[in-house]
Order: C-alpha cells, then sequence, then structure tokens
C-alpha cells in the first residue's frame, strides 16, 4: 500500500452525489469514490488547490466493500481556501 500513489478526480456528472470524487491510482485504476459525506470538502479542497498527500493505512479484504480500504488525507490549506477553513474545519491557529 505505501508504494501506490493516488489522487482525486473530480465527477461532475455523477448522478448520486453533485460533489462526488473519485479516488483513483496514478496508472489510472479506479479504486472507488470519496464518501458523500466528505465529497463537498474533498470538492472545496480541489477547487482552491490545496496540497494534499492520499496515502493508503489499511486493507482489509475480509471487511463489508465500503470498508474494505482505509484512507488518510493530509493537506495544507492555502490562503485562497478561507471558505474551506470558515466553513468546514472551523478557527485554526497560523
Amino acid at each position: 500500500p505505501d508504494k501506490c500513489q493516488l489522487s482525486f478526480e473530480k465527477d461532475p456528472s455523477n448522478e448520486y452525489d453533485l460533489f462526488a470524487v473519485k479516488i483513483k491510482t496514478t496508472e489510472g485504476a479506479l479504486l472507488g469514490f470519496v464518501p458523500a459525506f466528505y465529497s463537498e470538502f474533498v470538492t472545496k479542497v480541489l477547487d482552491y488547490d490545496c496540497l494534499t498527500q492520499l496515502r493508503i493505512e489499511r486493507i482489509d479484504p475480509s471487511a463489508l466493500p465500503q470498508l474494505q480500504v482505509r484512507l488518510s488525507l493530509k493537506g495544507t490549506l492555502n490562503k485562497r481556501s478561507y471558505e474551506i477553513e470558515k466553513n468546514y474545519v472551523g478557527v485554526t491557529q497560523h
């Protein structure tokens, strides 16, 4: 899992989630989608070109399909991302 590079790709034509975001490997394989609960936030992070690092934390083939791959997202908000900080993150220290 550590060597697999991952990326986000917005999916604006998704009929189930207006903010749908695909999770793909750098080779283009689709792993799945950001859960709808988080998709609007991730879309905003992408819209504001915030630096992100997406990685696989755990793979459990015996889990329910939606729980088989656990990912972590780390990143840095930038000066353009005030809306994210205000509406999604709350007050942060600078």
